[in-house]
């Protein structure tokens, strides 16, 4: 199974549309960066977790609602979120989850590197938080997939 780690901020939105619209909040998702992560999720049939900080505030139903207001078209793809451990950073939130799940070929998607410690370079894609996911990073993504697919041959 593939498996995304998704972030919100810095990937689906970026610094001067969250600036523009803080009290919009939680509209805060932008339209043509979810268009993106519909196209990465229909060309990898990957699954999405959600490791964003807005899992903190929202269930599971409503994240997907909150993407979906923007046109995101794989509920079905959504799997669940990474468990909140306090004390814990992102990565070790994300390695958790791996574990729980069985998941081998996965990337996260998100802004911020320093959070990601411990996490490979080949299965993380950092975005630029003042633009925010690009097709250069879809495109990215699908690759680090394909390396992985040919890594783990006989894993699912």
């Amino acid at each position: 199974m593939r498996a995304i780690f998704l972030d919100f901020d810095g990937v689906l939105n970026n610094g001067e549309f969250l600036f523009n619209n803080i009290s919009d909040f939680p509209n805060l998702i932008m339209e043509e960066k979810v268009t993106l992560l519909n196209d990465l999720i229909g060309r990898t049939n990957a699954k999405i977790i959600f490791s964003t900080s807005w899992r903190e505030e929202f269930t599971f139903d409503e994240l997907i609602r909150v993407l979906e207001k923007v046109g995101f078209k794989h509920r079905d793809k959504c799997i669940g979120v990474t468990p909140v451990q306090l004390m814990d950073t992102r990565a070790d939130e994300i390695i958790t989850s791996l574990r729980e799940n069985g998941i081998t070929k996965f990337i996260v998607l998100d802004d911020n590197a320093e959070e990601l410690y411990g996490i490979s370079p080949y299965n993380k894609v950092i975005t630029n938080p003042n633009i925010g996911l690009t097709k250069e990073d879809v495109t990215e993504a699908i690759k680090m997939f394909n390396v992985q697919d040919t890594k783990f041959k006989n894993v699912d």
